[in-house]
């Protein structure tokens, strides 16, 4: 993992900035099942073999960094 520390020098322009950044939404009216969240998908994924997790629970700040974390297990 490399940190790259930004100043306001490396930023560029406003304009600069924006050219580089475009925000593509493929598909907004897109209308998923919205699921309660109980917890009977974990604990059906971890009685299973092998074990598993859905992966919208790897999609948060915490979720990341317990995906980091399984990464350096030996055994993954």
């Amino acid at each position: 993992m490399t940190i790259v520390q930004v100043t306001q020098e490396n930023l560029g322009s406003q304009d600069e900035r924006e050219d580089r950044l475009e925000i593509n939404y493929l598909n907004n009216n897109l209308n998923l099942p919205t699921n309660s969240i109980d917890g009977q998908d974990i604990i059906s994924g971890l009685t299973q073999t092998p074990k598993s997790l859905p992966p919208r629970y790897f999609y948060d700040d915490r979720g990341s960094q317990l995906f980091e974390k399984i990464c350096e297990l030996p055994e993954y």
